[in-house]
């Protein structure tokens, strides 16, 4: 495990603190007095994407300004909201779920501060708080490709992120269309202005949220594999950092395997066909699979493995639909 206990130093009063929330008051209690007390002297600004509980109570109590949204506009209206409310060189961008240890945001900003970076980002660590398996899985899945996809990159995460104003600026910042992926669609046009965006391994922060089987397909199909799928059919950004072209095979893998496996009752499919595929798979996901043994024992990565599979499969299935919907619609225009 890396270790995520930071190392001093606070950031100066050239650094502003954006944090988006919604709903997110049982979050706050417990990551707003982290955040206080690793900011130093940069202002903290939460935008409330007006909630319906005490999420701006919570931050109010906690000491921080809160700016309010007239109508709930999602994160990345909320962001840009929050950006445009402060004057900082440098934004940091903190999911309200997220709990931040002490130094973290220090060496966050350090990069960007200097100049070697326009921007930079990290990635939950390997210790998820919520119980469950679908929590552990979830986080543990996020850990493992942000961190196989350390150094210069070509997108970005506003879970835990900072960029400079004026790069922030000059990419008008998080496009709404791209909802679930707003920061991955701005990663793109910040490094196809020639800006340099780095994933730092180290910079690692704890996940709260709680996952449940229904919230995490919904939200892997809606605001994942959705509005990627837009970005990959407009001829953008073909290597994300779950999505390259290994991930797609695998995502083929996965398909075939589960085709096999559906048609494994029929007479003229053997039980050779799934067999076949499913040594193919394992062998595919060696590497996440062993990732999940490491942190959680051989039971949880056989049944993580088994879970990725299904991943990859609704994931790629909502790609090819997708892709199916643009051809009828540009059949339907001409």
């Amino acid at each position: 495990m890396t270790d995520r206990t930071g190392g001093g130093g606070a950031p100066g009063p050239g650094v502003s603190i954006v944090v988006p929330a919604y709903n997110a008051a049982d979050y706050l209690e417990r990551t707003l007095p982290a955040l206080v007390e690793t900011a130093g002297e940069a202002e903290i600004v939460l935008v409330d994407d007006h909630s319906a509980d005490d999420t701006a109570a919570v931050a109010e109590r906690a000491g921080i300004r809160v700016v309010r949204m007239d109508a709930h506009g999602g994160a990345a209206a909320a962001r840009n909201r929050g950006a445009a409310a402060t004057r900082g060189a440098v934004i940091v961008f903190v999911d309200a779920d997220v709990l931040v240890a002490p130094g973290r945001v220090a060496a966050l900003v350090a990069p960007v501060a200097s100049g070697d970076a326009d921007a930079v980002f990290g990635s939950y660590d390997d210790a998820p708080q919520a119980p469950g398996f679908f929590s552990q899985y979830a986080n543990l899945r996020h850990h493992y490709y942000h961190q196989n996809g350390a150094g210069p990159v070509d997108t970005f995460w506003a879970g835990f992120g900072a960029v400079s104003r004026r790069a922030f600026d000059d990419t008008a910042g998080f496009d709404g269309g791209y909802a679930g992926v707003e920061d991955v669609a701005f990663g793109y046009r910040l490094s196809a202005s020639g800006a340099r965006i780095v994933m730092d391994p180290a910079l690692q922060v704890t996940h709260l949220k709680l996952w449940t089987l229904a919230s995490l397909v919904r939200t892997d199909i809606k605001y994942r594999a959705r509005p990627w799928s837009r970005l990959l059919l407009g001829g953008r950004h073909l290597a994300l950092l779950n999505i390259g072209h290994g991930e797609r095979v695998r995502a083929v893998i996965a398909g075939v395997l589960a085709a096999s496996v559906a048609m494994a009752p029929l007479p003229a499919v053997t039980w050779h066909a799934p067999a076949i595929m499913a040594a193919a798979a394992v062998a595919a996901n060696w590497p996440i699979a062993r990732f999940f043994a490491r942190r959680r024992g051989l039971a949880f990565a056989a049944l993580a493995t088994v879970m990725h599979q299904a991943y990859y499969v609704y994931s790629g299935a909502t790609f090819v639909a997708c892709w199916l919907a643009g051809i009828l619609g540009a059949v339907r225009r001409r």
